[in-house]
């Protein structure tokens, strides 16, 4: 497993992080309020963000495996719930607004049923049980269809991984691997919603990124794996064009590109933390909150009548600030939310080990 102590991997992934988050809001904004999108570039950086996942779980689930699947339960909870939750009630108070005013363009798709359904991840659900389960992403919230996908991915893949680290888990975990593997499957290398063709497929490009490449890299390999990620971007920006965003053809140029930052970061140790890097993490720390509410800042600038610049810059600067307000309470302390509920629960008595 690449290590992430004690050098720069950890920064370059939140900056990674941080930055792809932006391109996101931004890319949104340009649509919203500029002009049609050419390059999709927050397709691009959702691609980005399948890649880090899959990293980043992989490395957790190996440093942590002696913890159970419970523990890995609660921490998924905690991570994603401290933001979702609150992030749906922002997205429907703004959205019953809207509704209200007769400004909402989808008004069917406000309702309690699919703001429960999206809660639960069953937004664009593929599987089995699909016509009793599957809604729509609640009003506004689009790209919450991602969301939904990475939580069946993180479901599908730790209850696998404790299945074969774990064996006498094996008949309790098969059926949460069962019924988790339809959505994650059906993005391995298609798309079953018309948009995000294989990102399962880059999601664990990124896992085996984090599995594959050894602990330590000598400075000559790393080197080597600059370069090879430099020379992987540049291609990809020769070969990317309007709708290839999910061209799986492309995605092993973005996954050595990535490869590539990683390795070579991992090679300068940490010694002091500048305002530079702060402000990476920082912005990185309230990432996820962004990612969830700024299209429905941006849908409701653009019902409101903001056009040009002004909306632009509006609604990129209000989606950011929007969020930081948010995520300092929530995003910001899902450890302790974690920390918190295996108190509650007694994992260790209530998660088999």
């Amino acid at each position: 497993m690449l290590s992430l102590e004690k050098n720069h991997a950890s920064n370059a992934l939140d900056l990674l992080r941080a930055a792809s988050a932006q391109v996101v809001c931004v890319g949104h904004a340009w649509s919203f309020f500029i002009s049609g999108p050419k390059i999709a570039f927050q397709s691009i950086a959702v691609c980005v963000f399948f890649i880090l996942s899959g990293f980043v779980i992989t490395h957790t689930l190996l440093r942590r495996h002696r913890e159970g699947f419970g523990a890995y339960l609660i921490a998924r909870v905690a991570r994603i719930y401290s933001v979702l939750l609150p992030s749906l009630i922002v997205v429907a108070l703004v959205d019953v607004s809207l509704v209200l005013y007769g400004l909402h363009e989808n008004p069917g798709y406000v309702t309690p049923v699919i703001w429960l359904k999206t809660l639960l991840s069953f937004n664009n659900y593929t599987g089995f049980g699909s016509e009793f389960l599957q809604a729509p992403s609640f009003g506004s919230g689009g790209p919450l269809w991602t969301l939904a996908l990475e939580i069946h991915i993180y479901m599908f893949i730790g209850a696998v991984f404790f299945m074969v680290s774990r064996p006498r888990q094996y008949f309790w975990l098969l059926p949460v691997a069962v019924f988790f593997s339809q959505m994650p499957m059906a993005f391995l290398t298609g798309t079953p919603i018309g948009i995000g063709s294989g990102l399962f497929a880059i999601w664990l490009g990124g896992a085996a990124i984090c599995a594959v490449l050894p602990q330590v890299i000598g400075p000559r390999i790393r080197r080597v794996f600059a370069l090879m990620g430099l020379l992987a971007f540049i291609a990809y920006c020769n070969l990317i064009e309007p709708g290839r965003e999910y061209d799986v053809a492309l995605y092993p140029f973005l996954l050595a590109s990535f490869a590539g930052i990683v390795v070579f970061a991992a090679g300068f140790e940490t010694r002091s933390e500048g305002r530079f890097i702060r402000t990476i993490r920082f912005s990185a720390n309230y990432s996820f909150t962004l990612y969830l509410v700024h299209y429905t800042i941006l849908y409701a600038f653009s019902r409101i009548g903001l056009t040009g610049w002004s909306g632009f810059f509006g609604g990129v600067i209000t989606a950011n600030l929007i969020a930081i307000a948010m995520a300092i309470p929530t995003e910001m302390r899902h450890r302790a939310f974690a920390r918190w509920l295996s108190a509650l629960f007694k994992r260790k008595s209530l998660w088999p080990g």
